[in-house]
C-alpha cells in the first residue's frame, strides 16, 4: 500500500466550516474535509484513516447533517462530492447503477430525458446526493406510492473501515443470494460502511401529475379524510396533513389542510380528483368539497419542492415521530397539547409525523420546550413507535437526547457494528444507543 495517501487528498476550497463534532454549544471547529475522486482513493483514505484510528465523517450532500447525535470525534470529513456521475442506464430494465455523491437532482435530470425518473424526494435542504439518501434511509411524501430509497435500491458498492471494496445485490433483484447487507446499510447513518455506487429500480414519468389541497375544519378532522377515506379507497401518490402553521409557512391560508398528490394517465387522475371531491364532500354533509384548489404540473411540483425544502429549512428544530396509521391519530393529538408555536406534517398513508419550530435559545424556552419533547417521545413510545431529532440548537440537545430508548435489538447492534468497524472509527457516536 502506497504512504499516508490522506496527504494527497484535495481539500474542498471555499466550503462553509463544517459542525463541530460532539459539541453541542462550544465554538465550531473545522475537521478537515478531503474529497477522493475515486472509489480506489476512497479506500486507502479509509485504510490509512482507520491504522491512525482518525474519526471519519463521511459526508454527501450534508442537507442531513443534523440528524442524530453530533458524533464523539470527528478527525475527517470524508466528503463523496468527487464520486458524481451515472454509471450505467438500462431504461428498459428501469434501472440505472449511478455513484454515491450524484446529486439527487442531477440523476433525475439524466432520467428525464429518457422519461424516468427516481421518485424520491430530498427531505431536508436541497443538494441531497444519492448516497445520502441511502445512508440516512430519508424517504418524503411519495413514501406512500413507491416506498422508501431502500424499497428502490438492488444493489451497493462500499468500503469498510480497513478500506476493503465491497459488494451487495446486483443489478436485478433476482440475482440476489446471500445476506441482505444493503438492508443493514440503508439508514445506518454511515456507522457501517460508506457508500461508493448503488443501482436503482426508477419508474416512468407520470403523464399528468397534480396536487388537490383542500381546506379542513381541523388537524384530526383532515387526517381523518385522508387516512380512512381517500387512502382507503384511491391511489394517490402523497397524502399529508399540514396543520394551520404549517400550511402558513407555505403560503397558504392558516388553516388545516390537506395535501393529496395525483399521478398518472389523464382519465385515472381525473376519477381520483373527482372522487375526492366527493369524498371531501360527504365528510362535510355538503354537496361540494369546501376550500378545494388544485394544483396542476409545476405548480404541483413546486408546492412538494417547498413541502419538502422550506419546512425544515425554516425550522431550527424538526423531530420525526412514527407509529402504525391506526395511532397516528393519538401521536397527532398529543403533539396538539402544547401550547408552543409549532407546524406539523403528517402522512396520512404512512405514519410518519414531522414538528418543525424554531425555539427561543434562552434556558426557560428550551426546558419548556425539553419537557413537551421527553412528553411526546413516551407518548410515541408507548404507541409502539418512536421520536428522533433531525435538526435541533446546539443548547437543546443536552436536555433532548436525539434518540430515544434504544430497541431491543441494541445488543445485536452493537455486535453488528463492531464487526464491521471494530475500531468505531465511522461517526462515532452518531447511531442510536451511542454507535
Amino acid at each position: 500500500m502506497e504512504q499516508l495517501s490522506l496527504d494527497r487528498q484535495p481539500e474542498r476550497p471555499g466550503r462553509p466550516a463544517e459542525p463541530s463534532p460532539g459539541s453541542a454549544g462550544g465554538p465550531p471547529r473545522a475537521p478537515r474535509t478531503i474529497e477522493p475522486a475515486t472509489e480506489e482513493e476512497v479506500a486507502r483514505a479509509l485504510a490509512e484513516a482507520t491504522a491512525a484510528s482518525l474519526a471519519v465523517l463521511p459526508r454527501g450532500g450534508g442537507s442531513q447533517w443534523g440528524l442524530g447525535e453530533p458524533p464523539r470525534a470527528g478527525d475527517l470529513v470524508l466528503s463523496l462530492a468527487g464520486l458524481r456521475g451515472v454509471v450505467e442506464h438500462a431504461p428498459e430494465e428501469l434501472v440505472v447503477r449511478v455513484l454515491a455523491g450524484t446529486p439527487l437532482e442531477e440523476l433525475n435530470r439524466f432520467l428525464a430525458a429518457h422519461g424516468q425518473w427516481l421518485p424520491v424526494e430530498p427531505v431536508a435542504a436541497p443538494g441531497a446526493t444519492v448516497g445520502g439518501l441511502l445512508a440516512t434511509g430519508a424517504a418524503g411524501a411519495r413514501r406512500l406510492a413507491f416506498g422508501t430509497p431502500r424499497d428502490m435500491t438492488t444493489g451497493l458498492r462500499f468500503v469498510l473501515p480497513d478500506g476493503r471494496v465491497m459488494h451487495n445485490g446486483a443489478r436485478v433483484v433476482k440475482n440476489v443470494a446471500g445476506y441482505d447487507v444493503m438492508r443493514l446499510l440503508i439508514g445506518s447513518l454511515g456507522t457501517l460502511a460508506v457508500l461508493t455506487e448503488a443501482w436503482l429500480r426508477v419508474r416512468p414519468l407520470p403523464a399528468r401529475r397534480e396536487t388537490l389541497l383542500l381546506a379542513e375544519e381541523g388537524p384530526l378532522e383532515a387526517l381523518d379524510l385522508g387516512r380512512r377515506r381517500i387512502v382507503a379507497e384511491l391511489l394517490p401518490t402523497a397524502v399529508e396533513l399540514l396543520d394551520a402553521g404549517a400550511a402558513a409557512r407555505l403560503g397558504l391560508p392558516a388553516r388545516s389542510t390537506l395535501a393529496v398528490a395525483l399521478e398518472g394517465d389523464a382519465p385515472g387522475v381525473a376519477y381520483q380528483r373527482e372522487r375526492i371531491a366527493r369524498l371531501a364532500a360527504e365528510a362535510t354533509g355538503g354537496a361540494a368539497a369546501p376550500g378545494l384548489e388544485r394544483l396542476e404540473a409545476e405548480s404541483s411540483d413546486a408546492f412538494w419542492r417547498a413541502f419538502h425544502q422550506e419546512l425544515p429549512a425554516g425550522s431550527g428544530l424538526v423531530v420525526r415521530a412514527g407509529v402504525t396509521l391506526a395511532e397516528l391519530p393519538a401521536l397527532l393529538a398529543a403533539s396538539l397539547e402544547t401550547g408552543l408555536e409549532a407546524a406539523r406534517v403528517a402522512g396520512a398513508g404512512h405514519g410518519v409525523l414531522r414538528l418543525f419550530a424554531s425555539p427561543a435559545e434562552d434556558d426557560e424556552a428550551l426546558d419548556e420546550w425539553a419537557l413537551f419533547l421527553r412528553r411526546w417521545r413516551a407518548r410515541a413510545e408507548a404507541l409502539g413507535g418512536s421520536a428522533v431529532v433531525e435538526k435541533a440548537p446546539d443548547r437543546l440537545r443536552p436536555r433532548f437526547p436525539a434518540w430515544g430508548t434504544p430497541p431491543p435489538s441494541i445488543g445485536l447492534m452493537r455486535a453488528v457494528k463492531a464487526r464491521f468497524d471494530p475500531r468505531g472509527v465511522l461517526n462515532p457516536g452518531r447511531f442510536v444507543g451511542g454507535i
